[in-house]
């Protein structure tokens, strides 16, 4: 948990790092390395449902879910195996181009055959591990059914933000207040740049 904590930080430095450097043009050190970093830590948020499901004790529910797991990682190797590879490219063949996240534009042409089934994968997990822990909570008591509470509880807030993260991505990109320096009324804003109406 504390990896993936991690890691999500390093890929919300890394993409507002990206489009500085890359979508607004500044040139900033080790910009190839942060963009390789920013592909190479996005997959980390696929360990979400295998900490739900491996709670609270760290083993599989049952054996039957060894061949659940078994697909899961094969989707997450692919998906890293698909953004090194992208980035690797992208970086090799000048096509940097990223969108107001942050992302390599490429995500969405060349590499959405495998990025789509994974992301399909990593979603039925995550329902998966859901329904397991609660079909656990109702069959469990005292110290077994605080913890999942705790597990619900962070949860819902985890839910909670992920739906806010998801409506200001929609209304033009989480970094689209940063993608707007320079504000307008600066002397160093170029002629180009046109303040939305």
């Amino acid at each position: 948990m504390l990896g993936l904590a991690v890691g999500l930080l390093i890929y919300a430095d890394s993409g507002l790092y990206d489009v500085l450097g890359y979508r607004l043009g500044h040139r900033l050190p080790l910009a190839p390395a942060v963009l390789f970093l920013y592909l190479f830590t996005e997959p980390m948020l696929g360990l979400l449902p295998l900490i739900i499901l491996l709670f609270p004790d760290g083993r599989l529910p049952s054996p039957r879910w060894r061949w659940v797991l078994r697909c899961y990682l094969i989707a997450a190797v692919s998906d890293v195996l698909a953004q090194v590879l992208m980035s690797v490219y992208a970086i090799a063949w000048h096509r940097t181009q990223v969108d107001a996240d942050g992302q390599l534009m490429l995500a969405s042409q060349r590499y959405g055959v495998v990025f789509v089934p994974a992301a399909l994968i990593f979603f039925a997990l995550w329902v998966l591990a859901v329904g397991y822990q609660v079909v656990s909570w109702r069959r469990s008591a005292g110290e077994a059914r605080q913890q999942r509470n705790w597990l619900m509880a962070g949860g819902a807030a985890a839910l909670v933000s992920f739906i806010a993260g998801g409506l200001i991505g929609a209304a033009g990109g989480v970094w689209q207040v940063v993608g707007g320096w320079p504000w307008p009324e600066s002397p160093h804003c170029p002629s180009a740049w046109a303040w939305p109406s």
